[in-house]
C-alpha cells in the first residue's frame, strides 16, 4: 500500500513539474514575442530576465538602445557584448567602458560605424588595423585617428578618397605629398587650400582643382577664375625654367668649350716644351759624340 501511495506522489509530482514547465514556458514564449513587438518592455521585466541573454538580444535586434535596461552582469559579459556589435555597435555606449580598449570588439564596432574610432582607448586610436576599418566605414574618421596615423599614408589615401574634406586632419608633412593631394582636390576642390605652397602651383593639381569644381555651386566661379589663373602662372613659369635650364645648359657648354681650348694650349705648349726637350738631348748626344772622338785622336 506504501509503495503504490509513493508512485502516486511521483506521478502527481511529475504531473505539476510538466505543468509548470510548460505554463513557464508558455509564458516565456509569449514575453519573446512581445519583445519582438515592443522591445521597450523589457526594462520591465523582473531582473532575472533582463540578465537572460536570449530575452535581452531579442529586443537588442528590434531595437538597440533597449540594451540600457539590460542587466549589469550582460552589460560585462564580453562575449555576449562581441556578439552584439556586429548586430549594431551602440551596445558600446552602455557596455563596460574596459571594452573600448579592447581591439577584437573594436574592430567589430568600427566595421560597423567607424565614427566610434572616437569611443576608443587612445591605445587603438593608434593602432593602424582599427583605424584603417574605421575610415573605411566612415567618412569622416579620420579625425579620431593619433596624431602618428594621420601621418600614415595607406590610411591618409584610404580617407580622402572617400571624401576629399578629410585632407582637414592630414598632417602637414602628407600635405606636401603630391599623390595624397591630387586624390583630395579630385574628390573636394577646396582641399587645394590645404596643399603645401609647393603644390599649389603644381599644374597637375591646378587642373585637377579646375576639373573638380566644374560641378560646383556658382559660388565657385571666382573660385575657379583663380584656378585658371594659377595655371597660367604656373605654365608660364614652367616654360620660364625651361628656358633658363636651356641657358643654365648653354652657359655650361660654354665653359666646357672654353675649359677645352685652355687644354688644348697646354697640350700645345707642352708639345713644344717636347721638341725643345728633343732638340736639346739630340745636341748633348752630338757634343758627347764629338768630346768622344777628340779623346781617342789623342
Amino acid at each position: 500500500m506504501k509503495v503504490s501511495v509513493k508512485k502516486e506522489t511521483r506521478k502527481s509530482e511529475s504531473f505539476f513539474a510538466k505543468r509548470r514547465i510548460k505554463k513557464e514556458s508558455k509564458k516565456r514564449s509569449e514575453t519573446l514575442q512581445m519583445l519582438s513587438i515592443n522591445p521597450g518592455v523589457l526594462e520591465y521585466l523582473s531582473e532575472e530576465l533582463r540578465n537572460d541573454k536570449e530575452m535581452v538580444l531579442k529586443a537588442y535586434e528590434v531595437w538597440p538602445t533597449t540594451i540600457r535596461y539590460a542587466s549589469e552582469e550582460l552589460r560585462r559579459d564580453r562575449d555576449f557584448v562581441l556578439e552584439l556589435v556586429k548586430i549594431d555597435p551602440y551596445v558600446l555606449s552602455y557596455a563596460d567602458e574596459r571594452f573600448v580598449a579592447d581591439k577584437e570588439i573594436m574592430l567589430e564596432v568600427v566595421k560597423c560605424n567607424g565614427f566610434y574610432l572616437s569611443e576608443a582607448s587612445e591605445e587603438l586610436k593608434n593602432d593602424k588595423d582599427v583605424v584603417l576599418e574605421a575610415v573605411k566605414s566612415d567618412d569622416y574618421a579620420l579625425q579620431y585617428a593619433s596624431e602618428e596615423l594621420r601621418n600614415d599614408k595607406e590610411i591618409v589615401m584610404e580617407a580622402v578618397r572617400k571624401k576629399g574634406f578629410n585632407i582637414h586632419y592630414v598632417s602637414e608633412e602628407l600635405r606636401g605629398d603630391k599623390e595624397v593631394i591630387l586624390q583630395a582636390v579630385r574628390e573636394y576642390h577646396q582641399a587645394y587650400n590645404y596643399a603645401s605652397e609647393e603644390l599649389k602651383n603644381d599644374k597637375d593639381v591646378l587642373k585637377a582643382a579646375i576639373e573638380s569644381a566644374k560641378d560646383c555651386e556658382p559660388s565657385d566661379v571666382a573660385t575657379i577664375e583663380m584656378y585658371k589663373r594659377k595655371l597660367e602662372i604656373a605654365e608660364k613659369d614652367e616654360i620660364i625654367d625651361e628656358l633658363r635650364d636651356k641657358l643654365d645648359e648653354n652657359k655650361e657648354i660654354r665653359r666646357l668649350t672654353t675649359q677645352l681650348s685652355e687644354a688644348r694650349a697646354k697640350c700645345e705648349e707642352y708639345r713644344k716644351l717636347y721638341e725643345n726637350a728633343k732638340e736639346l738631348l739630340a745636341e748633348y748626344e752630338r757634343l758627347r759624340q764629338e768630346e768622344k772622338q777628340q779623346s781617342e785622336r789623342k
